[in-house]
């Protein structure tokens, strides 16, 4: 009996310390307890498409295009610019002294970016001098000796956008019988012209 009165304050003791064990493991317990959340993010772009058409190709992905400037022959009027008139005086696809013709090239931007874009003539062929004129506004007239100052030089082509008109003549005086020659030459004078469209991305 005396032995259990004497171990009765240990055990005290003892259940004491494991109540403020208890109370010290909650405390720090609650003090370390946090919330944390976490979340992924996914960002995607896509490549926007390049795409310059000219007639009926897209030069993006082909190196040549139509154009067959000299298909439709039309009359020139009194200052010598190209009228809407079909050419009745001449036989069909010829050309001669007082004819002329134009072509809508057709430059339409169907990428997704704005465009600057060239247009650039050159006559790549004249078997006789012929002396045919070109223009881009049916007003300023140069031949093949001066076409560099025709050249359009990167004007901005937005989106969707569409340009470019190439007009031809060959003057008509009355008074002139020069050009007599090319039309009693044993093999009929040709003239060829080359287009070349350039396009590249604004920025």
């Amino acid at each position: 009996m005396m032995k259990l009165c004497k171990r009765l304050p240990l055990i005290r003791i003892a259940g004491a310390m494991l109540c403020l064990s208890l109370l010290m493991t909650c405390v720090v317990s609650g003090t370390l307890a946090k919330y944390m959340s976490s979340a992924t993010g996914t960002a995607k772009a896509t490549v926007a498409k390049w795409s310059i058409k000219v007639g009926d190709k897209d030069i993006a992905k082909e190196t040549t295009f139509t154009c067959d400037l000299f298909a439709s022959i039309m009359d020139l009027d009194e200052d010598g610019n190209v009228t809407t008139d079909a050419e009745t005086d001449v036989a069909d696809k010829k050309i001669a002294p007082g004819t002329g013709g134009k072509i809508e090239l057709t430059v339409e931007n169907a990428s997704e970016v704005t465009v600057l874009y060239s247009l650039a003539l050159e006559e790549t062929a004249n078997t006789a001098n012929v002396p045919i004129e070109y223009s881009l506004d049916n007003v300023t007239w140069k031949n093949k000796d001066n076409l560099a100052s025709l050249e359009v030089s990167d004007p901005e082509l937005a989106v969707g956008a569409e340009a470019a008109t190439i007009y031809w003549r060959w003057a008509f005086d009355g008074d002139d019988t020069a050009d007599t020659a090319l039309g009693i030459a044993e093999t009929a004078p040709e003239v060829s012209l080359t287009v070349t469209v350039t396009a590249t991305q604004k920025n």
